[in-house]
Protein backbone atom coordinates (compact mmCIF):
# COMPACT_ATOMS: atom_id res chain seq x y z
CA UNK A 1 0.00 0.00 0.00
CA UNK A 2 1.39 3.28 -0.92
CA UNK A 3 1.58 6.30 1.34
CA UNK A 4 -0.04 9.66 0.28
CA UNK A 5 2.28 12.62 -1.48
CA UNK A 6 3.30 14.93 0.69
CA UNK A 7 2.73 18.15 -0.52
CA UNK A 8 5.19 20.08 -2.82
CA UNK A 9 6.76 23.01 -0.83
CA UNK A 10 5.37 25.18 -3.51
CA UNK A 11 2.21 24.25 -2.51
CA UNK A 12 2.95 24.94 1.24
CA UNK A 13 3.87 28.52 0.48
CA UNK A 14 7.87 27.73 0.15
CA UNK A 15 8.11 25.93 3.36
CA UNK A 16 7.90 22.50 4.19
CA UNK A 17 4.88 21.25 5.84
CA UNK A 18 5.00 20.61 10.17
CA UNK A 19 2.85 19.24 12.84
CA UNK A 20 1.15 22.15 14.59
CA UNK A 21 2.92 22.40 18.07
CA UNK A 22 1.40 25.52 20.12
CA UNK A 23 -1.98 26.42 19.76
CA UNK A 24 -0.78 30.02 19.26
CA UNK A 25 0.31 28.99 15.79
CA UNK A 26 -2.64 27.98 13.71
CA UNK A 27 -3.66 30.94 11.50
CA UNK A 28 -7.26 30.57 12.61
CA UNK A 29 -6.42 31.50 15.94
CA UNK A 30 -4.27 34.42 15.05
CA UNK A 31 -7.12 36.08 12.79
CA UNK A 32 -9.34 35.24 15.97
CA UNK A 33 -7.23 37.44 17.97
CA UNK A 34 -7.09 40.34 14.84
CA UNK A 35 -10.97 40.47 15.23
CA UNK A 36 -10.96 40.46 18.82
CA UNK A 37 -8.63 43.88 18.69
CA UNK A 38 -10.92 45.07 15.63
CA UNK A 39 -13.86 44.62 17.67
CA UNK A 40 -12.07 46.13 20.96
CA UNK A 41 -10.77 49.05 18.92
CA UNK A 42 -14.28 50.09 16.82
CA UNK A 43 -15.91 49.79 20.91
CA UNK A 44 -13.28 51.92 22.62
CA UNK A 45 -14.79 54.73 19.84
CA UNK A 46 -18.15 54.56 21.21
CA UNK A 47 -19.94 56.87 23.63
CA UNK A 48 -20.54 55.72 27.19
CA UNK A 49 -24.01 55.32 26.63
CA UNK A 50 -23.46 52.55 24.34
CA UNK A 51 -21.07 50.46 26.31
CA UNK A 52 -23.85 49.21 28.25
CA UNK A 53 -25.92 47.30 25.63
CA UNK A 54 -24.81 45.57 22.38
CA UNK A 55 -20.55 46.45 22.96
CA UNK A 56 -19.80 44.59 26.10
CA UNK A 57 -21.62 41.33 24.05
CA UNK A 58 -19.88 41.79 21.41
CA UNK A 59 -16.61 42.18 23.10
CA UNK A 60 -17.42 39.01 24.51
CA UNK A 61 -18.41 36.78 21.56
CA UNK A 62 -14.67 38.17 19.43
CA UNK A 63 -13.07 37.15 22.55
CA UNK A 64 -14.50 33.87 22.57
CA UNK A 65 -13.84 33.04 19.14
CA UNK A 66 -9.77 32.72 19.73
CA UNK A 67 -10.23 31.25 23.07
CA UNK A 68 -12.38 28.34 21.96
CA UNK A 69 -10.00 27.55 18.92
CA UNK A 70 -6.91 27.27 21.48
CA UNK A 71 -8.71 25.56 24.09
CA UNK A 72 -9.78 23.00 21.22
CA UNK A 73 -6.48 22.57 19.69
CA UNK A 74 -4.71 21.90 23.45
CA UNK A 75 -7.08 19.25 24.05
CA UNK A 76 -5.51 16.57 21.92
CA UNK A 77 -8.51 15.02 21.15
CA UNK A 78 -10.60 15.78 17.50
CA UNK A 79 -13.21 15.30 18.72
CA UNK A 80 -13.00 17.97 21.09
CA UNK A 81 -11.01 19.90 18.93
CA UNK A 82 -14.29 20.15 16.50
CA UNK A 83 -16.44 20.60 19.52
CA UNK A 84 -14.73 23.82 20.03
CA UNK A 85 -14.42 25.13 16.64
CA UNK A 86 -18.03 24.74 16.49
CA UNK A 87 -18.26 27.01 19.34
CA UNK A 88 -15.88 29.58 17.88
CA UNK A 89 -17.79 29.49 15.21
CA UNK A 90 -21.30 30.16 16.63
CA UNK A 91 -19.17 32.80 18.79
CA UNK A 92 -18.43 34.41 15.43
CA UNK A 93 -21.84 34.33 14.66
CA UNK A 94 -22.79 36.23 17.57
CA UNK A 95 -20.16 38.64 16.49
CA UNK A 96 -21.34 39.30 13.15
CA UNK A 97 -24.90 39.53 13.92
CA UNK A 98 -24.13 42.01 16.88
CA UNK A 99 -22.03 44.40 14.73
CA UNK A 100 -25.13 45.50 12.09
CA UNK A 101 -27.69 46.84 14.96
CA UNK A 102 -24.39 48.08 16.98
CA UNK A 103 -23.84 49.99 13.93
CA UNK A 104 -27.34 51.37 13.66
CA UNK A 105 -28.51 51.70 17.27
CA UNK A 106 -24.99 52.91 19.03
CA UNK A 107 -22.38 54.69 16.96
CA UNK A 108 -20.12 51.99 16.77
CA UNK A 109 -17.78 52.83 13.29
CA UNK A 110 -18.81 51.68 9.98
CA UNK A 111 -15.03 50.25 9.45
CA UNK A 112 -14.59 48.08 6.40
CA UNK A 113 -11.79 46.01 7.71
CA UNK A 114 -13.98 44.81 10.60
CA UNK A 115 -16.37 43.20 8.01
CA UNK A 116 -13.94 41.85 5.82
CA UNK A 117 -12.19 40.58 9.38
CA UNK A 118 -15.74 38.86 10.48
CA UNK A 119 -16.30 37.66 6.63
CA UNK A 120 -12.45 36.34 6.56
CA UNK A 121 -12.89 34.07 9.79
CA UNK A 122 -16.07 32.75 8.82
CA UNK A 123 -14.66 30.26 6.39
CA UNK A 124 -11.97 28.78 8.53
CA UNK A 125 -13.13 27.60 11.48
CA UNK A 126 -15.80 25.72 9.20
CA UNK A 127 -12.93 24.50 6.70
CA UNK A 128 -11.01 23.30 9.92
CA UNK A 129 -14.18 21.26 10.88
CA UNK A 130 -14.38 19.94 7.53
CA UNK A 131 -10.56 18.70 7.64
CA UNK A 132 -10.94 17.08 10.86
CA UNK A 133 -14.16 15.31 9.82
CA UNK A 134 -12.32 13.70 6.76
CA UNK A 135 -9.10 11.98 9.02
CA UNK A 136 -9.75 8.82 9.39
CA UNK A 137 -10.29 8.26 13.18
CA UNK A 138 -7.61 6.36 13.58
CA UNK A 139 -4.79 9.44 12.35
CA UNK A 140 -4.09 12.55 15.63
CA UNK A 141 -5.67 15.75 14.89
Amino acid sequence: MSTPARPRISETGGRAPRAVRSFREPVARRRGTELTRAICGASDRTPDAGRFGLVPRMRRAAVSVPSNIAEGHARQRRADCTRFLRQARGSLAEVSTQVEPARRLEPLPDDPRLTDLIAGQARIPQALIRSLERKPTDQPR
